[in-house]
Formats: structure tokens, C-alpha cells, sequence
């Protein structure tokens, strides 16, 4: 097993130096020890470990909760784990999309007992390995949700690695009736190893080449740099006034097979919702948004939808070009909270390099 750990290792180690990571001590250590789950994750599902399981009723590996702070890597190492790791009934999505799924499944099953239970069977008879990033709770509905999920899931014996910004005793802090959340907390804590990531450097930052996608200026100035810009990307296009999302019509400028333009209030300021952000990044793979606002307590909500669409853009290497009167660095106010803030700057850091760009879109 040492030395299928090894060579797993060595694996990860060098995609990171193929992709130009230089990888921290912090980080090598996470790698040993995602190395080490993905052999055992290995051993159990082939024969051998299928007949050792069924002698000496061993159970399936514990997962991992990766958290710490934005900028750090917990995406980019657990992405690399994913990729390596040989077994086939394996999962890989955002933790948005997923609670998406889990609504609509829970439509489709209204009305019938324990709906959560046949879902986690459901998951389970398709996923053995089941990777979340950006866990996170913020409402008592989806509280509620992973309370009986989480332990459906875990009683089918699939393992979760997950990424988050919180320790799990922090998650869902100060929610409404928290107290019917701790033993999900407890659950995790007991089902998964807790592992943090933190201090270093953050390798987002690091010589990375900006590639001229935030445009600032003077409102005609910066319409005109985007819209030169969406014409250079795209050789044919429509003036398409609008698009429908969900049901919802929604303004536009310009529509081409994959790249949109919209104004800021048209995609943020409005009845949008996570569902919306989802939805462009299926269907396009650069999205253009003009006159973006500083963000202070006057304009919250369209502030808290921006960062659930670059949460959702980042995650399926959407592109997105910015039009803005402020300066970059002057766009995202203290108010939004540091974590969040430090995680959307962040992110609009990366996607502005050549490296981000060149990425493949994971419609």
C-alpha cells in the first residue's frame, strides 16, 4: 500500500508542476493524506477488497472535510485527488449545483416517505466517492436537508471529500434553530477526518499574468472597450434584447452561440437566483457584464448575487469579462464580510490570467 501511495503521490505532485503550482509544505501534506484515501478508496471497491469487506465487515473509509482559507488551494488539491484516483463510480460537483439536484429530486418525489433516504440510495447505487466544493449552509431549509441526507449517504457508505471556508462547528453559526443542525456537525466530525488548510501563500496571486478582462472607466469608455472586445470574440452575433432563464425574461445586449452580454442590474439587480447562474454556465462559456457598481449596504442583495455568480462561473471555468466605473481594487466594500469578500476578490483575481482563460468550460 506504501507504495500505491507513493506513486499516487507522485502523481498529483507532478500535474501541479505540469499546471505551474509550486505546492507548500501545508499542501504536500494534505496531498499524502488524499493519496492514502484515494488506495484504501481503491482496495475497497475491487475484489479483493469486496471479499475482504464482506469476511470482516470492514466499512468503507472515512472522508475528508478540507477547510481553511480562500486562496489556498483546498479546490485546486481536491480536483487533483479527483482526477487521479482509479474508480469509476466517482462525483465531482459544486456544492450549489448539488443542492440544486437534490430540490428537484425532492419535487419529483412529493409526497412519498423518507424522500431523503431513497435519494441517498439513489446517489449511493451510482457514487462511491462523492467530492463537494464550497460546502457551506445558509438557510434552515438546507440545513434540514443535510441533517438527513448526510447520514443517508453515509449509511450507503459513500465517501464525501468536501471543501469549505469554515471548520465545521462554525457552519451554519447563529442559523435559525441551529441546535437540530449539531448532530449533522457531529456526524460530519465522526464520518470524515477534518483537515485545515491554512497559512501560506495565496497561490492565486502568485505570478499570474493578467489577461485584460476588467474594464475601468468612464461609462461610454468602458461600454465601448467591452463591446470592441465582444465583437473581436465573436464573429457572429445577434442584438437579442433578451434571453429566458428559468422561465424568467431576462435583458441582454448581445447573444452569441456561447458568449452573452448583460448590464449588471440586468443579472444582479433583480429576481435572479442561483438557479439563473447555473443555468448561463451550462449554456455559455464567456459571459460579458457592463456597468458593475461598487458594492456597499445600498445595493446587498444584487452584492450577494454577484458572488453566487462568480462562485458558479469559477467552478465551470466560465469566462467573464467586467466593465466597471470603479477600480478593481476599490469594487468589493468590507461590508460583504471578510471571508466572502476575500473569496470573491480572490476569484475575480484568477479569472482575470491567461491561465484561467485557457482552462476548458465544464458545462
Amino acid at each position: 500500500m506504501r507504495a500505491a501511495m507513493s506513486a499516487m503521490r507522485q502523481s498529483i505532485e507532478s500535474k501541479a508542476a505540469d499546471l505551474g503550482y509550486g505546492l507548500d509544505s501545508a499542501q504536500r501534506q494534505i496531498i499524502d493524506q488524499l493519496a492514502q484515501l484515494a488506495v484504501e478508496l481503491e482496495f475497497t471497491h475491487n475484489q479483493q477488497g469486496i471479499l475482504k469487506r464482506i469476511l470482516f465487515k470492514v466499512g468503507a473509509p472515512k472522508g475528508m472535510y478540507l477547510w481553511g482559507g480562500v486562496g489556498r488551494g483546498k479546490t485546486f488539491l481536491m480536483d487533483l485527488f479527483y482526477e487521479h484516483i482509479k474508480l469509476k463510480q466517482k462525483k465531482r460537483i459544486h456544492f450549489h449545483r448539488f443542492m440544486q439536484e437534490v430540490h428537484h429530486r425532492l419535487k419529483d418525489l412529493q409526497g412519498r416517505q423518507n424522500p431523503l433516504q431513497k435519494i441517498g440510495k439513489d446517489i449511493a447505487s451510482q457514487t462511491k466517492l462523492l467530492c463537494l466544493d464550497e460546502f457551506h449552509i445558509s438557510d434552515i431549509g438546507d440545513a434540514m436537508i443535510m441533517r438527513n441526507l448526510l447520514a443517508a449517504l453515509f449509511d450507503q457508505e459513500v465517501v464525501i471529500v468536501t471543501t469549505a471556508n469554515w471548520r465545521p462547528d462554525k457552519l451554519y453559526e447563529h442559523g435559525l434553530q441551529r441546535t437540530q443542525f449539531l448532530p449533522t456537525i457531529d456526524l460530519i466530525k465522526t464520518r470524515m477526518n477534518v483537515v485545515n488548510l491554512d497559512a501560506g501563500e495565496d497561490y492565486r496571486l502568485s505570478s499570474l499574468e493578467k489577461a485584460g478582462v476588467y474594464f475601468c472607466g468612464t461609462g461610454m469608455e468602458v461600454e465601448s472597450a467591452v463591446m470592441r472586445l465582444f465583437d473581436s470574440l465573436v464573429a457572429d452575433h445577434e442584438f437579442t434584447n433578451s434571453i429566458e432563464l428559468n422561465n424568467r425574461v431576462v435583458p441582454t445586449k448581445r447573444i452569441a452561440k456561447e458568449a452573452i452580454w448583460f448590464d449588471f442590474d440586468a443579472i444582479c439587480d433583480g429576481p435572479r437566483g442561483k438557479d439563473d447562474y447555473i443555468e448561463l454556465a451550462k449554456r455559455f462559456h464567456t459571459v460579458f457584464i457592463s456597468s458593475v457598481p461598487k458594492f456597499d449596504k445600498s445595493n446587498d442583495n444584487a452584492r450577494r448575487r454577484f458572488t453566487w455568480l462568480i462562485d458558479e462561473f469559477y467552478d465551470r471555468r466560465v469566462n467573464i469579462v467586467i466593465g466597471s466605473e470603479e477600480r478593481f481594487t476599490d469594487l468589493l466594500s468590507d461590508s460583504l464580510g471578510s471571508t466572502e469578500k476575500d473569496r470573491t476578490e480572490s476569484r475575480l483575481i484568477e479569472m482575470q490570467t491567461s491561465r484561467y482563460l485557457g482552462e476548458a468550460h465544464l458545462a
